[in-house]
């Protein structure tokens, strides 16, 4: 069964770890969001992101989403690798860990919208 929903950016906070010239740069960015859907609840994610322009960026991060699933609280932790290009962000994620066992190992992924929103998937 896929796991389907959105997800709003509630807070973000970015700084930048190395400048390299005018654009490109490697940033750190700690991030909180909140699920709603088939999953509703709450996340902090970190991402180690490097942009290539101001247009254009690539990104890994750690997020921890706490929340609930089919009526059963449930830890999500999931490993990131996205990129941001044309406005769009998007990653592909594996479920590292989760309090549900069957969740471990399952594959998603997000694609971002307007206004700090973005659709997931996971399975």
């Amino acid at each position: 069964m896929a796991i389907t929903g959105q997800f709003q950016v509630k807070d973000w906070q970015e700084q930048t770890s190395i400048q390299l010239d005018e654009e490109r740069k490697v940033t750190q960015a700690n991030v909180k969001q909140e699920y709603t859907g088939c999953l509703t609840g709450t996340s902090s994610v970190s991402y180690q992101m490097y942009y290539l322009s101001s247009r254009e960026s690539c990104f890994s991060g750690i997020e921890v989403i706490t929340g609930e699933l089919e009526g059963e609280k449930v830890e999500l932790i999931l490993s990131h690798q996205g990129k941001f290009e044309t406005g769009v962000a998007s990653s592909e994620f594996e479920v590292l860990d989760a309090t549900v066992d069957k969740f471990v190992g399952q594959k998603g992924r997000f694609k971002s919208g307007a206004e700090g929103k973005a659709e997931f998937t996971i399975g």
